[in-house]
């Protein structure tokens, strides 16, 4: 397979890569603050294999005469007239890429919204407890027990 093509598949496991990542990305918006740690940590490894894809891309580009030029489009950062016609492939690939992380990152903002929201509600649950005071604390929580009659969990 010659370069070019070879860098567009990589590309294009590299958009379905973002394209996991945004589904976890979505997700973080809508699961259970107990899920939230898994995406996280799903979301980190993709991106460690989006930068795997992106040297290996480079590899490839730092074997061609015009190198930079290569890497550049493949990662969309040249204008469209600065790409020579043989590349007119890549650069469709790169921007396929990048509209997808540019999805991500207005999502990446809700997210952020999202856990600020959490951690405030999680700041208030911690503030009313502390001044509740203890015993009251220990009555709510018996007044949550079952009453059959017996002052001792049977236990004793």
């Amino acid at each position: 397979m010659d370069t070019i093509g070879q860098i567009c598949v990589l590309l294009e496991k590299k958009k379905e890569k973002f394209n996991d990542y945004e589904k976890y990305t979505l997700e973080m918006l809508h699961c259970g603050a107990d899920d939230i740690e898994n995406y996280i940590t799903q979301r980190a490894e993709i991106a460690t294999e989006i930068d795997e894809l992106t040297e290996e891309i480079g590899r490839i580009c730092d074997g061609e005469a015009n190198g930079d030029v290569f890497f550049r489009t493949a990662s969309s950062k040249i204008n469209y007239d600065e790409v020579p016609p043989e590349l007119h492939p890549v650069f469709e690939a790169g921007q396929q890429v990048r509209s997808v992380a540019n999805r991500i990152l207005q999502s990446e903002k809700q997210v952020l919204e999202r856990l600020e929201s959490l951690k405030e509600e999680a700041r208030s649950k911690i503030r009313e407890n502390q001044n509740l005071p203890k015993i009251k604390k220990y009555l709510s929580d018996l007044g949550d027990q079952p009453t059959d009659g017996n002052l001792t969990n049977g236990k004793a």
